[in-house]
């Protein structure tokens, strides 16, 4: 219940509000009421609130700016024009769901008409490695417990080659030298089909 506020003080609160373009909380400021009081007088005095009076005084969600103010849609319009890399994918703009999505995401929702359902564990893996080869002859769509099990063969097969000695580690740059490997299918290939590489 709003407190009891004399009939004069009533008076002056609805002639500041009426002859003002002020809000009901700048009335209550002036008057040392709350908000919730000159509210409930405004009403039993059946005099109409106006909603875009509450917007006075109050700073916009967007500190005013505009489309062609607010550097926030720039960046917007960026991504949307424009390819980029992010965490190691390629993005790209997807009219369909009018954002960016990671483009193999896209690649293979155009090759198969399913998108990849992220929320329930579905992944594209890479067959290659290669991130940013996204032919789709190199994705194959998998929950996530199976592209776990998939990296863990491929980590298994390199550590293999690794101890037979067809790959090195290169503990300089932390990186796998395959020139062992390269001549090891040239020999395997030898051994299949002979010198004649005609197949």
């Amino acid at each position: 219940m709003a407190r009891k506020i004399k009939e004069s003080k009533i008076k002056e609160m609805i002639y500041f509000y009426k002859n003002n373009n002020v809000s009901l909380q700048q009335v209550a400021d002036k008057f040392n009421v709350s908000k919730a009081t000159v509210w409930q007088y405004m009403r039993k005095n059946n005099i109409k609130i106006d909603a875009q009076r509450t917007k006075i005084g109050k700073k916009a969600w967007n500190s005013g700016l505009t489309k062609n103010t607010d550097s926030r849609v720039a960046k917007y319009a960026k991504t949307k024009s424009k390819d980029y890399i992010l965490d190691g994918y390629k993005m790209t703009w997807s009219d369909k769901l009018n954002k960016s999505v990671r483009e193999h995401h896209k690649v293979w929702f155009e090759n198969t008409g399913i998108w990849p359902n992220t929320k329930i564990g579905e992944q594209i893996h890479h067959i290659d490695g290669d991130k940013l080869n996204n032919n789709f002859n190199n994705l194959v769509l998998c929950t996530a417990a199976e592209h776990t099990e998939i990296h863990k063969k491929y980590e298994q097969l390199v550590c293999k080659l690794i101890k037979n000695g067809i790959v090195k580690f290169n503990k300089k740059d932390n990186s796998l030298d395959i020139e062992y490997l390269e001549e090891f299918l040239d020999l395997k290939m030898e051994l299949d089909y002979g010198s004649d590489r005609s197949w």
